[in-house]
């Protein structure tokens, strides 16, 4: 029964619409002109910023990606010791590096 109500929603609604925009048509033809230039406009302008703010994604990540492998470079570039427990604590060495220099770790 559900369906049938739907079935017999939608046909009268769709009805209803194809009358009133056989009787609306003539009314807004004349402004149909504007209104898509307007609606174009819009679209541009909304294109146009979309590729500004991507381009600017872009270019951060590209310095983010420059800064990486310069760390990266300077980090092979200085020889470090071998771990003595054979890298299981991997996590703490590298915790290690990122503490400032003038903070003395606690015991």
């Amino acid at each position: 029964m559900n369906n049938s109500l739907s079935f017999l929603t939608g046909l009268a609604v769709g009805a209803g619409l194809t009358f009133a925009a056989r009787d609306l048509a003539p009314a807004l033809a004349p402004h149909a002109r504007t209104l898509t230039k307007r609606g174009l406009k819009l679209a541009v302008l909304g294109f146009e910023r979309g590729r500004e703010a991507l381009a600017l994604t872009a270019e951060s990540l590209s310095d983010l990606v420059a800064e990486v492998q310069a760390e990266l470079q300077a980090e092979r570039a200085t020889p470090r010791p071998a771990p003595a427990n054979n890298g299981s604590d991997l996590l703490a060495e590298l915790l290690a590096d990122e503490q400032p220099a003038n903070v003395t770790p606690e015991a």
